[in-house]
C-alpha cells in the first residue's frame, strides 16, 4: 500500500508539473502572438486573457515583466531554431553566396521584426533583455564572417577587415531591415534587392 501511495503522490507531483509546463508555454506563446499582431507592448491581463489562464499563473511564472519578456525571447529563438534552414554554405562564387543568403537573412529578419520592434521599447530600461538581444546579433556577424571570409581576408589589413565586416553586418542588421520595411515602406522582395546590391558593392571594394 505505501509504494502504491508513493506512485500516486509521485503521479501528482508529475502532473501539476506537467501542467506548470503548459501554462508556461501558453503564457510566452500568447505574449509572442500579440507582440507578432502588432501589439507592442502586452498588458498582463491581455496575455492572461490570450493564454485562457488567470492573471495570477503569470506572477506565479514570472517575478517581473522583464522576466517574462526574456523568456519570451528564448522560447522565440528555440522556435526560429526548429524552423531554420540549414546552415549558409559558403562555397561558390560570391554572387552566388549572396543569392542563397540573402533571403535566408531577409526571412529570420522579418520574422523576428516584430519582437525586436516590442524589445526596443524596453531595452533602454533593461540591462538583462540588452545582453539578451546581443547574443542573435553576435550569431548574425558570426555567420557574415563564416560566408564571406574569402573576401573580408582579401581585405588591406585588419582594420580594413574590421571595416568591411562593420559595414557588412550593418546591410543585413534587424536595424537596417527595419528601416527599409518600416521607414521606407520597402516591399520585402524591394529591401532584400537593397540587401543583396549592398553586399555585392561592399564585396567589390575588396576585389
Amino acid at each position: 500500500m505505501a509504494r502504491a501511495s508513493e506512485r500516486d503522490g509521485a503521479g501528482r507531483i508529475d502532473g501539476r508539473t506537467a501542467r506548470a509546463h503548459r501554462t508556461r508555454a501558453a503564457i510566452l506563446d500568447a505574449l509572442l502572438d500579440l507582440i507578432e499582431e502588432g501589439n507592442a507592448q502586452p498588458t498582463a491581463l491581455e496575455v492572461a486573457t490570450r493564454a485562457n489562464v488567470a492573471l495570477r499563473s503569470i506572477r506565479q511564472h514570472f517575478v517581473s515583466r522583464e522576466s517574462l519578456f526574456l523568456a519570451a525571447s528564448q522560447r522565440f529563438a528555440e522556435r526560429m531554431a526548429r524552423e531554420a534552414p540549414a546552415p549558409q554554405r559558403d562555397d561558390g562564387p560570391v554572387a552566388e553566396r549572396i543569392e542563397r543568403f540573402v533571403p535566408t537573412r531577409a526571412r529570420e529578419l522579418e520574422a523576428s521584426s516584430a519582437l525586436r520592434r516590442s524589445a526596443t521599447l524596453r531595452e533602454a530600461t533593461s540591462a538583462a533583455l540588452t545582453a539578451a538581444l546581443r547574443g542573435p546579433a553576435r550569431a548574425r556577424r558570426r555567420e557574415i564572417e563564416r560566408v564571406f571570409a574569402e573576401e573580408l581576408d582579401r581585405a588591406d589589413d585588419a582594420h580594413a577587415r574590421a571595416s568591411l565586416l562593420d559595414a557588412m553586418d550593418l546591410v543585413t542588421s534587424g536595424r537596417a531591415w527595419d528601416a527599409l520595411r518600416r521607414d521606407l515602406g520597402r516591399s520585402r522582395a524591394e529591401a532584400e534587392r537593397v540587401m543583396a546590391s549592398a553586399l555585392s558593392a561592399l564585396c567589390r571594394s575588396v576585389k
